[in-house]
């Protein structure tokens, strides 16, 4: 059965321009070979055939309606968290990535003003404005590790 919650993932990853669209075709694919027939939504087969990247956020959205937030965005942050660990992302790309979940979230979630500052500071260390630029990439390493757990 296809889950609300991957759907979710992959709409908040592919917003957020972490997944590109032929990574969300080949996700869709592959969620087809391993779905029974009677268990495939109509959106997936859009999806697998889409020509448009831009009506990819609508596909995943009418396909993850009843998925929760909350834990939907730790699953994003713990892939972006493996791929940094793993080395197949640099600092400034997690932090565009994470700069552009806390664009996602609003400003009245809980991540938007930590998301803001946890970047920005590493950015203005970056640029020599703040010191100890190894103790900003600590603090979002630390955020990274406490999501890689949920998973």
């Amino acid at each position: 059965m296809l889950s609300h919650e991957e759907v979710k993932v992959y709409y908040i990853g592919y917003c957020i321009h972490f997944f590109k669209k032929e990574q969300v075709v080949a996700w869709a694919d592959s969620m087809i070979v391993k779905l029974n027939l009677t268990e495939i939504p109509q959106q997936l087969f859009d999806l697998s055939m889409v020509r448009r990247a831009e009506d990819i956020p609508n596909i995943l959205l009418g396909m993850c309606y009843e998925a929760g937030e909350e834990n939907v965005l730790s699953q994003v942050v713990g892939i972006i968290a493996e791929s940094y660990f793993s080395g197949e992302l640099t600092m400034e790309d997690v932090c565009n990535y994470l700069y552009r979940l806390s664009n996602y979230v609003g400003h009245d979630h809980k991540w938007h003003s930590y998301l803001y500052r946890l970047t920005g500071d590493y950015e203005l260390a970056l640029d020599g404005i703040f010191p100890d630029l190894e103790q900003y990439q600590k603090n979002i390493e630390k955020f990274l590790k406490e999501n890689l757990a949920i998973e």
